[in-house]
């Protein structure tokens, strides 16, 4: 690469970085209760298996 072409390059990002503070934006975090987690795993929900040919509701 061409040393000239670096330098305008280098000098370029640091223009780009000081005009989008935007992009370094940091994510908050979702914090969940053992409730919430336990309903999406799906261990609240009703369970049912089959028992001599019925489906029946398990406990």
């Amino acid at each position: 690469m061409n040393p000239v072409f670096k330098d305008q390059l280098k000098q370029w990002k640091k223009q780009h970085e000081i005009n989008s503070p935007e992009t370094k934006k940091q994510k908050k975090k979702e914090t969940f209760s053992t409730r919430d987690l336990e309903y999406l795993m799906g261990t609240r929900k009703p369970r049912y298996q089959r028992h001599n040919g019925a489906i029946r509701q398990r406990g």
